[in-house]
């Protein structure tokens, strides 16, 4: 055990290879109607996860989307904003997805000597509605 490991309660320590789990997630327009809340709560993680979070309107296009890399805490808020375009009403979804990413070495037909590999964790879904 390293001094570190003494700051750290031993309840709070968590496996290495565990997967980090969705606690929470919420998604609320603000007033204005052009922008979305969106909080998610995560299990605790020693790796840190890194996320997609995508705004669905109800004809399943795509309105909006950030990536989020090295997540670093359990407790995260993020603001979205709605494309102008969008008409503004009617119920739209926000979907998080949890992933890692890891290198790897690049295959002889590939071009660069490393390439990125995805390891999906996790993903759900929430509804809203713009009034």
């Amino acid at each position: 055990m390293t001094p570190e490991d003494k700051l750290i309660p031993s309840d709070q320590i968590t496996p290495l290879n565990s997967e980090v789990e969705i606690i929470s997630f919420t998604a609320e327009p603000y007033p204005d109607q052009k922008r979305v809340k969106v909080n998610f709560q995560l299990s605790s993680f020693q790796q840190p996860p890194d996320a997609t979070i995508t705004i669905i309107g109800k004809e399943g296009e795509e309105l909006a989307s950030v990536d989020v890399v090295n997540i670093s805490q359990p407790d995260n808020e993020i603001t979205l904003h709605i494309p102008v375009s969008h008409p503004g009403k009617g119920e739209c979804q926000v979907e998080l997805k949890l992933f890692n990413l890891a290198e790897r070495q690049a295959r002889e037909d590939e071009k660069g000597e490393v390439k990125l590999t995805t390891k999906n964790l996790s993903s759900t879904r929430t509804t809203f509605t713009l009034q």
